[in-house]
């Protein structure tokens, strides 16, 4: 349940944290709607999304952020 409070909790926007993982998302769901990536690798990639980020986010995805 995605309203459940145990699945709520602050992310901090300082140092790009929370802007960073919302990237990392975003590219992870776009991978996965184009049938580059399975729904499960990306499930497991967000686990860690810090290495996600590095791994999948492309410079285009970081320009969507921005604008």
């Amino acid at each position: 349940d995605p309203s459940d409070p145990k699945n709520l909790w602050p992310e901090p926007y300082a140092d790009n944290g929370a802007r960073k993982k919302d990237v990392a998302e975003t590219a992870l769901k776009r991978l996965v709607c184009s049938g580059k990536l399975r729904l499960s690798e990306a499930q497991n990639a967000i686990l860690n999304w810090p290495a996600a980020y590095k791994k999948y986010v492309t410079a285009k995805d970081k320009a969507d952020i921005i604008n």
